[in-house]
């Protein structure tokens, strides 16, 4: 868990990045001390502001045949 400085601060590069061709997941994922509750938080924000579109479940996914 970071505190939240921290997390506006990494928000924001997390924004760069993904503005740069970054698979938004994957930049979350590399930053360890996020929580679980500050990764989803962050991805919901970032939904929400239009960054990123929602990710489909795996469950609504079409199965490959």
């Amino acid at each position: 868990m970071v505190t939240a400085v921290a997390y506006k601060i990494i928000k924001k590069a997390v924004i760069l990045r993904i503005k740069h061709g970054e698979n938004a997941v994957d930049v979350i994922d590399s930053y360890p001390k996020l929580s679980d509750t500050q990764r989803a938080q962050m991805l919901l924000e970032l939904e929400e502001e239009g960054y990123i579109t929602p990710v489909e479940e795996e469950e609504d996914l079409p199965e490959e045949e």
